[in-house]
């Protein structure tokens, strides 16, 4: 088994949970990203405070000042942590099929 680990610095977000590292979804390699608040100390401030968040993998490499699709799915590629499967599925586009027959959208039945 192989872990690795991101560090995310920011201010006020809710603690992440550890994540499944991309790659073959049968493995047993993890990801695990560590929630730092950096309000609690001044050197932190001092260093990310106009940047967060920040995510820092173990070797130090930061990626910062947002994390656009394309510039996160990069740093992740990178570092072998993209799930290229779970990307495709949360950027394909949405079926425009117009239903036949009975259906439901947005909790009310139709008949077609």
């Amino acid at each position: 088994m192989h872990d690795s680990a991101i560090a995310l610095y920011n201010d006020g977000l809710p603690p992440v949970q550890p994540i499944r590292s991309a790659g073959d979804r049968t493995d047993e390699s993890k990801v695990w990203l560590h929630h730092i608040e950096i309000s609690d100390d001044e050197a932190l401030v001092e260093r990310y405070g106009v940047r967060i968040p920040v995510i820092v993998d173990g070797e130090g490499n930061e990626l910062d000042c947002g994390f656009e699709l394309e510039r996160l799915s990069a740093w992740l590629r990178e570092r072998g942590w993209l799930d290229e499967a779970a990307l495709a599925e949360l950027t394909a586009l949405p079926d425009t099929t117009p239903p036949k027959g009975a259906h439901k959208r947005d909790g009310r039945r139709f008949l077609g």
